[in-house]
């Protein structure tokens, strides 16, 4: 799949995605993730042009069109409906891999309330070990969502956002403890810091990434996570 993805006139990418989306496990979300993060620019370029195409049919501009800028309607029309594709593929395979409804009814145990979190992190730190700090902040960014919504469920805190919990991305869901809770200073730096530094395992910084990353860098976003993990479990406690 990353052969192909960027490639918009090759058939074997939406071939490839549809095989994932309907056949694809969990495993293959971290794989997808960075293919929709890394394809990003393209698609906005798409949409960019999609949008001033539109916008001169609905004013009455008509430009010339020759073969290589209908070829390039057609190229950016491909990549939208890609971009599409890519972020249904991965609903659904979220959606493949959560518990049935009946279980997110039962009561989390304390000690299970970060348990997919802890998961996140020790890969995280498996990715320090086998030098991958991008991956391995990536995974600290996971963690914290991930945390995140545990804490938000189990204490049953509003979230500004029509979507369901599960589906949201970091900023809601930090926005919304943030708001309800009275979490001390160097928690909600913490917090920040591990946002801000795990952007560098997701996004196109401009620079090669290892001039960026860093075993220390990618170690002290795991140190401050657990400093969050263990404050939250705290705040659970009190709360009952």
């Amino acid at each position: 799949m990353y052969q192909v993805f960027r490639s918009s006139d090759n058939p074997r990418r939406s071939e490839i995605l549809r095989a994932l989306e309907e056949h694809g496990s969990t495993d293959c979300l971290d794989d997808l993730e960075a293919i929709q993060y890394e394809f990003e620019p393209q698609l906005q370029t798409a949409e960019r042009a999609q949008d001033i195409d539109t916008t001169e049919e609905r004013i009455g501009v008509e430009p010339q069109r020759g073969l290589d800028t209908v070829l390039q309607a057609v190229t950016h029309l491909a990549d939208i409906a890609f971009g599409e594709k890519v972020r249904a593929a991965l609903q659904r395979i979220r959606e493949r891999g959560q518990p049935r409804v009946s279980d997110w009814a039962m009561p989390v145990a304390p000690k299970e309330t970060f348990a997919l979190a802890k998961s996140y992190i020790e890969r995280a730190e498996q990715h320090v070990a086998g030098q991958d700090y991008g991956a391995s902040l990536n995974y600290c960014r996971k963690a914290l969502e991930a945390a995140l919504k545990s804490l938000i469920k189990t204490q049953q805190l509003n979230v500004k956002k029509d979507t369901p919990v599960d589906k949201l991305e970091l900023p809601p869901l930090i926005a919304a403890i943030n708001s309800q809770l009275d979490l001390p200073k160097d928690i909600r730096m913490a917090i920040e810091s591990v946002q801000r530094d795990s952007t560098y395992g997701s996004h196109d910084q401009g620079v090669v990434p290892t001039e960026i990353l860093t075993a220390a860098i990618a170690q002290a976003t795991i140190d401050k996570y657990r400093q969050i993990e263990g404050h939250l479990a705290n705040v659970i406690a009190r709360r009952g």
